[in-house]
């Protein structure tokens, strides 16, 4: 859920995975497994993906369980 949010809203900036990956400098990989669910991310990347896709935290987590 988390990763599928953060490829949402990746998307919506016109971002490609590499392009965030430089911006909160994580391995596009990383990016890739964030996005498809494998890993599990800290707070600290959390909250830099939501800055770097200019959103609070509260949206990146504001998700139907």
């Amino acid at each position: 859920m988390l990763g599928s949010r953060v490829a949402q809203f990746r998307k919506q900036k016109g971002f490609s995975q590499s392009q965030l990956s430089d911006i909160v400098e994580l391995d596009v990989m990383t990016i890739s497994r964030i996005e498809r669910g494998l890993l599990n991310i800290s707070i600290v990347n959390a909250y830099n993906l939501s800055k770097a896709l200019g959103i609070t935290q509260k949206e990146l987590f504001d998700f139907d369980l």
